[in-house]
């Protein structure tokens, strides 16, 4: 996927990202260091229906934007309209605000896609 790439450009820090459908099967990924596409699908699938519970039952809407913030990387994951949702792992030096504009950008686009 071309926004993918771009993503990717925009952000260096960028090391996994991946597209998946709604039903949270993978659909296109960049491979990166930190462990593969695959693995990672399985993780956000999991991840994105947690907080898609959590955050109907708090009465918060509907899942825009999921932030998973380790000592060494962080995750973000954000909807991409019918195409599903886009995901992202980065390395802890990547700013918070710039990598959630970088990839809410890349799933802004790609819902635009569809």
């Amino acid at each position: 996927m071309n926004a993918l790439h771009e993503l990717r450009l925009k952000n260096p820090a960028v090391d996994i990202a991946a597209l998946l459908d709604p039903d949270g099967a993978l659909v296109a990924s960049l491979e990166g260091e930190s462990g593969s596409p695959e693995v990672l699908a399985s993780f956000v699938s999991s991840l994105r229906l947690l907080g898609e519970r959590t955050i109907s039952e708090l009465g918060g809407g509907d899942l825009e934007t999921m932030i998973v913030d380790g000592t060494q990387g962080r995750l973000v994951i954000a909807y991409a309209g019918v195409k599903g949702f886009v995901a992202a792992f980065l390395r802890r030096d990547a700013p918070l605000g710039q990598a959630l504009v970088d990839v809410r950008s890349c799933a802004s686009q790609l819902a635009a896609e569809a």
